[in-house]
């Protein structure tokens, strides 16, 4: 059988087909992703008409793309992109219209939850924290023993970070500052978890960073973990405008060339809150963690 994925997110819009394998394990088969960067199209809390229009047109796209491959199952699912908007519900019932496509909204306690699950079934891990830096949210669930102890989900990601704060592509260092005055505000309300053993992130701004250090530091790179340390590292070039590193970027993800450095800041705060010094890396996230939600129903 084959199962295909829409995920709606604030800066990224990604379809992905699945094919079952003998062991009834799901196999990437496809992947088609759209820089739609929804987040930006807010004014006062609603999406504007071009963003709806943009949503729209992605997914309709999608629908010629599935009609060729003929998926048995079809699920969409919107975390934060639609979750933080006040026409939602327009938005929803305009898309169900001209798309035929119905959105499940997950919440952000349900989408730190998937996070953790696609996360888990590459890092069986006993307890520590998993982290998920989304366009336009923040999600952070700290498990141990195998079970969820809680889930916070921050209402900031990379994008809508930068839309905040940073006026041209790259942040100055007084508009990275606001950004981690700004996050470390939001970590307040998020209670440390002791003795923490262990971290693991999730999603394409921690995938970035990942692919950034194993280019930059391949004589101390360790397979999907990155360490807070290299990390200030690129942080410390991008801010100085470092000619190397904005070509790697510019090179390794292109797409992200504005929203990287504040999901990187967000990260090196979030290691800090939790006195972490380095990040297991997951290619497992949200996606994935939702698929094996649905499967087992």
């Amino acid at each position: 059988m084959k199962y295909a994925l829409v995920d709606i997110g604030s800066n990224t819009i990604r379809l992905t087909i699945y094919d079952l394998n003998k062991d009834d394990e799901p196999v990437n088969i496809m992947n088609k992703k759209v820089v739609a960067g929804l987040a930006s199209y807010m004014i006062h809390g609603e999406m504007t008409r071009k963003g709806i229009d943009k949503l729209v047109k992605t997914l309709n796209s999608f629908n010629r793309i599935l009609k060729h491959f003929k998926a048995d199952t079809v699920y969409v699912f919107a975390t934060a992109s639609l979750r933080n908007v006040s026409n939602r519900e327009n938005i929803l019932k305009e898309v169900k219209e001209k798309t035929n496509i119905e959105i499940d909204l997950i919440s952000g306690e349900d989408e730190a939850y998937l996070g953790y699950l696609g996360a888990m079934d590459l890092f069986n891990l006993e307890k520590g924290v998993t982290i998920d830096i989304g366009g336009g949210s923040t999600e952070i669930t700290v498990y141990d023993g195998g079970k969820i102890k809680s889930e916070k989900s921050l209402d900031e990601g990379s994008l809508s970070l930068y839309s905040k704060f940073v006026k041209d592509i790259l942040p100055k260092k007084t508009e990275a500052q606001l950004i981690k005055y700004h996050i470390n505000k939001k970590l307040d309300k998020v209670e440390r978890e002791k003795n923490c053993k262990s971290m693991v992130g999730v999603g394409g701004t921690i995938r970035a960073c990942r692919n950034l250090i194993s280019e930059l530091y391949p004589e101390t790179y360790i397979e999907n973990v990155v360490s807070k340390k290299d990390l200030k590292k690129i942080k410390k070039k991008i801010l100085e405008k470092n000619p190397e590193i904005i070509d790697l970027i510019l090179k390794i993800c292109p797409s992200r060339v504005h929203t990287l450095t504040p999901g990187l800041i967000a990260l090196i705060e979030i290691m800090k809150k939790f006195k972490v010094n380095r990040i297991f890396v997951s290619d497992n996230g949200v996606r994935e963690g939702y698929l094996k939600w649905k499967l087992k129903k």
